[in-house]
C-alpha cells in the first residue's frame, strides 16, 4: 500500500453540468481538468480518490460512457502514469460499478465500494455515504417492490432452445436498469416525487426534527431551516409526531418536504452518523484509522472529536455540482476540507 498525501473529491456530477448551467459549462469543465492536472503535477498527492458520483454509471439513456468522457479517462490515466494511486469508489449515481472490484499495483488503480488509505502515519477510510441514507433506501425499496414478478417462462427464456418470440430474454437486466439504477440515480428534492412519496419522505426525515444536534454543532450552529420548519408546523396546527405517523397530512404540509430534505442532507445529521460509523470501523481496522471521508450530501464539512487521547476526524468532500469545486486533503493527521468555488485559484 502506498503511503502519502490523499486528495479526495466527491459528487462531481460531470454529466449534469452542461444541462444545468450551459453558460459556465465550458469554463467549468476546463477548470475541472486544470484541477486534475494540479493533482498530478502540483499537489504532492500519492493518492487521488473519487468518493462516488463522478457521473451517472450506467447512463440514464443506456448509452456507453466512452467516448463521451474519453478525456476524463485520459486525465485519470495521467495520474496513474505519474505513480498516483487512483481510487474510484461507487456512490448511488455510479452504482453500475457495484460488483466491479479492481486492485492493481501497476498501474495503481483501485475500484470498489470503499478504500482504506495510508495517508502517511494515519489511516483514512473513504466511502460515499449513501448506505446510511435511510430516505434513499426507502425510495429504492418502494421502487423495487412495485415491480411485478417475472413469469418462469420469461425468466428461463435465455436457457430454452425455442424461446417464445417477443419474450425478453434478460429480465434481470431490465429489472436492474429500470428499477434499481433508476431509483438510485435520483435527484433528491427535485420535482417529480409524488404526494405519497413526499409523505413517506417526511415520515423518515422528520425523525430528528426536534433535535438541535448540540452535541456535534459548532457554537451557535443549528440545522438549516430548523426555525422555518417548526414555525410552519405551528401555523398548520401540527407537530413532528404528526409527520412521523401514518395518518393523513393536509396538502399544505407537503410543502415541508423540501426544507426538511435540505435539513436532512446538511452537515450536522451526517456528523452524528460519522461519530457512529468511524468507531465501528476502528474496531475492525485498528487504532491507526482516525479519519472518515465521505460525500453524498453536497455539503463540504470537517468535524473532529476525541475518544480518549485520540482525535477522530470526519471530512466531507462537498460537491462540484452547481458552483462547487471542493475537495479534501489528508496528510498524516492533518485533514483539511477545502470549500471552494470551481473558479477559485488552486494552491
Amino acid at each position: 500500500m502506498l503511503a502519502g498525501k490523499l486528495i479526495a473529491i466527491s459528487d462531481v456530477h460531470l454529466d449534469l453540468w452542461e444541462r444545468n448551467d450551459p453558460e459556465s459549462y465550458p469554463d467549468k469543465r476546463r477548470a475541472f481538468f486544470d484541477f486534475l492536472k494540479w493533482v498530478r503535477d502540483g499537489s504532492g498527492a500519492r493518492h487521488f480518490a473519487i468518493v462516488g458520483d463522478l457521473l451517472d454509471i450506467p447512463r440514464p439513456d443506456h448509452e456507453p460512457i466512452l467516448p463521451l468522457f474519453q478525456d476524463v479517462a485520459a486525465a485519470l490515466t495521467g495520474l496513474l502514469r505519474r505513480g498516483i494511486q487512483v481510487h474510484y469508489l461507487s456512490g448511488n449515481h455510479d452504482a453500475g460499478l457495484i460488483g466491479i472490484e479492481v486492485a492493481m499495483s501497476k498501474p495503481a488503480l483501485h475500484v470498489g465500494p470503499y478504500a482504506l488509505v495510508d495517508c502517511g502515519g494515519a489511516l483514512a477510510w473513504l466511502e460515499h455515504g449513501h448506505l446510511m441514507d435511510a430516505w434513499l433506501w426507502e425510495h429504492v425499496q418502494r421502487k423495487s417492490a412495485s415491480v411485478a414478478r417475472v413469469p418462469p417462462s420469461q425468466a428461463m427464456a435465455h436457457f430454452l432452445r425455442c424461446a417464445a418470440k417477443g419474450v425478453s430474454t434478460t429480465p434481470a437486466t431490465v429489472y436492474v436498469h429500470e428499477t434499481l439504477y433508476h431509483a438510485l440515480q435520483w435527484q433528491a428534492l427535485e420535482v417529480g416525487f409524488s404526494d405519497e412519496e413526499k409523505r413517506i419522505g417526511l415520515r423518515i426525515m422528520s425523525q430528528h426534527l426536534d433535535d438541535d444536534f448540540a452535541d456535534v454543532a459548532d457554537p451557535g450552529q443549528v440545522p438549516p431551516h430548523h426555525a422555518e420548519i417548526h414555525a410552519r408546523l405551528r401555523e398548520l396546527g401540527l407537530c413532528t409526531a404528526d409527520l412521523q405517523g401514518d395518518g393523513d397530512l393536509p396538502a399544505e404540509a407537503l410543502d415541508l418536504f423540501a426544507p426538511t430534505g435540505y435539513r436532512y442532507y446538511s452537515a450536522l445529521p451526517w456528523r452524528r452518523a460519522a461519530r457512529c460509523r468511524l468507531p465501528e470501523l476502528r474496531l475492525r481496522h485498528g487504532a491507526r484509522l482516525t479519519t472518515l471521508v465521505m460525500g453524498h450530501i453536497h455539503d463540504a464539512d470537517r468535524y473532529a472529536w476525541r475518544e480518549g487521547e485520540t482525535e477522530l476526524i470526519y471530512a466531507n468532500c462537498g460537491t462540484w455540482g452547481g458552483q462547487g469545486g471542493s475537495y479534501v486533503s489528508v496528510e498524516g493527521n492533518e485533514v483539511i476540507t477545502h470549500r471552494r468555488h470551481w473558479a477559485d485559484p488552486l494552491p
